[in-house]
């Protein structure tokens, strides 16, 4: 805003000198005439500039960050009027398109290790769960993330028990300025179709689970009325 500033500034500076000038308007004509001109621009460039200052007002209000883009580095935003996302690089780092997205892909990385249940087996599990969603802001993305959370170690509980049952460890992301970790969550942007059905408050997962290098894909439906207090 400094810079409409500036202008207004300089456009009171004109006007000012201007009413001095009009004191004697046949000796001071021409000058007139010029610095007439010159406000013209002026009052042109404080208009645009205000212009500017309220698209990227209305722009940065719109705006809401999600977290880092698994794939990019980049950060995601979710646009509140459209309902997308789209992708902003850090300063200084050009964004190479302005596309917008339909959904989330959320990837939870578990680590499953056996300390009972109904599969008492002494082994090493990983299993990866996406999910995608459409619509939502960063508290809902954060409430869903959590409630499948709950819901899967309840899942993968009674099978190999709930001690044994946790996100895996610190995960690295790409970034085009620095090493950004997580703990066993990722976020990309995507255009798939969402797997979370608000109304019937379910989400519908088809994961891969690795048990000594060989990966097994299977399906599971979440009810997730049990875990959140729905939006």
């Amino acid at each position: 805003m400094s810079d409409c500033i500036e202008i207004l500034d300089r456009i009171n500076s004109v006007e000012h000198y201007l009413e001095l000038l009009k004191l004697d308007p046949k000796r001071n004509r021409e000058l007139i005439i010029e610095l007439e001109e010159d406000l013209d621009n002026l009052i042109k460039q404080y208009e645009d500039c205000v212009h500017r200052r309220r698209l990227k007002i209305i722009e940065e209000l719109s705006l809401e960050f999600i977290d880092v883009d698994q794939n990019t580095g980049y950060d995601i935003y979710y646009n509140r009027e459209t309902g997308k996302y789209v992708l902003k690089p850090p300063k200084g780092i050009k964004l190479i398109t302005e596309e917008e997205y339909d959904s989330l892909k959320i990837v939870l990385d578990y680590a499953l290790e056996t300390d009972g249940g109904h599969e008492p087996i002494e082994i090493d599990v990983e299993a990866k769960l996406p999910i995608v969603v459409s619509n939502m802001g960063s508290e809902d993305v954060t409430k869903l993330i959590s409630a499948v959370d709950e819901a899967v170690k309840d899942y993968f509980g009674d099978k190999f028990g709930k001690g044994g049952v946790f996100l895996s460890d610190v995960l690295y992301l790409k970034s085009p300025t620095k090493r950004t970790s997580k703990l066993g969550v990722y976020i990309e942007v995507s255009n798939e179709k969402p797997t979370v059905d608000k109304e019937k408050q379910i989400c519908n997962v088809e994961y891969h689970v690795e048990v000594k290098g060989k990966y097994t894909k299977r399906e599971y439906q979440f009810n997730l009325s049990e875990y959140m207090e729905w939006w």
